[in-house]
């Protein structure tokens, strides 16, 4: 799936080329090339503006945005050394530049209304934090290889935020498929190493889900549609509230598999703490998924697509 998107990418570059000639690249170039998280937030901010806003392509700030784009391309293809699969960022010097940061920002926070204020750590709390997210990390490979396979597969970057005084949202972690191989985590909300377990594989499912739907809609409902979402106070677009019942199914599922595996894992004196845990977590998240379901049922609209997926994630829940 990744190298699916990643090949997309690549053989679209023609097309934005057309507006932007600093992109017209050589296919064997493009072929090289090792896509940040960023490059993808560039990409779609250029392509965006072709689609919804033609009169701005020739602005300052996408010109510029264009040839940071084709520089980005030509340099890491140039560069032999494979980029290390998983890095740990914060949202701040040292970890990206301004440009960079300008577009992170933009893309994991996309609704005004429901602003995350996404703010880096400072130096101290990234490296307790980093300790905290590497001892959750060790564990999911140890306890569950294909879920942690699943993880490093698709995601390149796990980007530490915390909330600024203006949120309006309270937040675990934030994903785009707008910044391909990202997610955000808020280092706030994950006090204990185990309370990462179910949010790396809720956000990188995201990004599973946005990569199946990369061809075709799971919905067809309209966008300016509404409804109850199982999961925020906030009435929410259907296609949000199907994110939501397949990332909580697939909670569920690898809580279960967690568990199974607890036996075998030597966690001390923090073995029951974790097991209580994630029992609960499994609960909440079965709940949340036949929750999400049932709003689906009444109301979504089902492509093909996104009608075989919720059934495959249904035979996955039946024996919960």
């Amino acid at each position: 799936m990744d190298k699916k998107v990643r090949d997309r990418l690549n053989t679209s570059f023609p097309w934005l080329a057309e507006n932007y000639t600093c992109l017209d690249i050589d296919p064997a170039v493009l072929a090289k090339w090792q896509a940040s998280p960023t490059d993808f937030g560039l990409y779609f901010d250029l392509a965006s503006a072709v689609h919804h806003s033609p009169e701005s392509v020739n602005s300052e700030e996408n010109l510029a945005r264009a040839q940071r784009l084709a520089d980005s391309v030509k340099r890491t293809s140039a560069d032999v050394k494979p980029a290390e699969r998983l890095t740990i960022r914060t949202l701040g010097p040292g970890h990206y530049d301004a440009v960079e940061v300008d577009c992170l920002l933009r893309w994991f926070d996309l609704e005004p209304e429901n602003s995350m204020a996404l703010l880096p750590l400072d130096d101290g709390e990234f490296d307790v934090a980093c300790a905290v997210l590497q001892r959750a990390l060790s564990f999911l490979e140890e306890a569950v290889p294909v879920f942690y396979g699943e993880l490093t597969a698709l995601t390149s970057e796990l980007v530490f935020a915390k909330p600024g005084p203006d949120a309006k949202l309270s937040f675990g972690g934030a994903s785009s498929f707008a910044l391909w191989g990202a997610m955000a985590l808020n280092a706030k909300a994950h006090a204990d190493w185990w309370e990462y377990l179910p949010r790396l594989i809720h956000e990188y499912s995201h990004n599973l889900l946005f990569g199946l739907a990369a061809d075709s809609q799971l919905v067809t409902n309209d966008t300016s549609e509404r409804y109850r979402s199982p999961l925020r106070d906030a009435l929410r677009p259907i296609d949000g509230i199907y994110h939501a019942c397949y990332v909580s199914a697939r909670e569920a599922v690898a809580m279960e598999e967690i568990l199974a595996a607890l036996p075998r894992m030597d966690l001390g004196k923090q073995s029951k703490t974790v097991e209580n845990y994630c029992r609960s977590i499994r609960q909440n998240s079965t709940e949340a998924h036949q929750d999400c379901r049932a709003v689906l049922d009444e109301h979504a609209r089902l492509s093909d697509l996104g009608k075989r997926v919720l059934d495959d994630t249904a035979a996955a829940m039946l024996p919960r």
